[in-house]
């Protein structure tokens, strides 16, 4: 169940309870940013069965985007520059801005979470370097 404690600075939900932002756009696509407000970063997750494709073939050249996705469950192919990968419930996939990427779910249903930001603007903490 959902907790909007926004008022106070936080806010807990399922991935379950997560909409796409917009009517219509992809089944099975969570708009975490949009949901918890989230300026700072990108963040969504998508969830499709197997055969499905949750990663439609694209690059993030023109917004010079870094993407890390993080395979919640599942098993999924990613396709990187026509490189086969298949990353199982755990896996971690991080790929540059202009390299081709896509995924296909292999065992599902998968669930992918997606975090993006732009090449080199993240601040990091003292305690990270």
């Amino acid at each position: 169940m959902a907790d909007d404690s926004s008022q106070k600075g936080w806010k807990v939900a399922s991935i379950k309870e997560i909409p796409p932002s917009q009517s219509g756009f992809m089944e099975g696509w969570h708009s975490i940013r949009w949901f918890f407000g989230i300026t700072g970063f990108g963040v969504n997750a998508v969830t499709k069965n197997a055969g499905e494709v949750p990663i439609p073939e694209h690059d993030e050249a023109k917004i010079d985007q870094q993407e890390l996705f993080f395979v919640y469950d599942g098993v999924v192919e990613f396709s990187i520059d026509d490189e086969k990968i298949t990353a199982k419930t755990g896996m971690f996939v991080c790929v540059e801005p202009r390299i081709k990427r896509s995924a296909k779910v292999v065992e599902g249903p998968a669930t992918i979470l997606i975090v993006g930001g732009k090449k080199g603007t993240h601040s990091i903490a003292p305690w990270d370097n």
